[in-house]
């Protein structure tokens, strides 16, 4: 693995890749991208290319790899992953941490905002009625409930 770069970051950056459709997905190339949004501060962000196995056909010679790391007692990573083509779909990203449960509030270009909770033990999720979940997915559009996902 080859380490292209290193460095101490702020908070929220992101990075973004322009992807190659190696399995012929679309009839013709089109513009698509991976953005990985670092919601909390790493410590390090390490960007390193690498051969992935040739095991299957398809698979790129050559991958980027993105790798971060923390110093301390306790450390909570979190990013949100945004695939698009054109315009980015995310607005903004909010993270509130409650506890051993982190909240995300991801509001979408169109205006849909998304909650996501994540917990180690089972917590009342205030975004889905205050069900408990160690996991909810829960989507507003319109100032509506539109569709929940729990898993204890």
């Amino acid at each position: 693995m080859a380490i292209l770069t290193g460095a101490l970051v702020a908070p929220g950056p992101s990075l973004t890749w322009k992807v190659k459709d190696t399995w012929g997905v679309h009839p013709k190339p089109i513009d698509v991208r991976l953005r990985v949004n670092m919601v909390n501060p790493p410590g390090e962000v390490i960007v390193a290319d690498g051969d992935p196995p040739q095991n299957k056909p398809g698979v790129p010679r050559r991958l980027t790899y993105l790798l971060q790391s923390h110093q301390g007692d306790s450390t909570t990573f979190v990013n949100v992953i945004e695939p698009y083509s054109g315009e980015r779909v995310i607005k903004n990203i909010e993270r509130t941490d409650r506890g051993d449960t982190v909240t995300l509030r991801i509001t979408l270009a169109s205006g849909r905002v998304d909650y996501i909770t994540s917990s180690n033990s089972l917590q009342p999720i205030p975004s889905a009625g205050s069900a408990k979940a160690r996991f909810a997915a829960v989507t507003e559009e319109n100032g509506k409930r539109q569709t929940k996902l729990l898993v204890e």
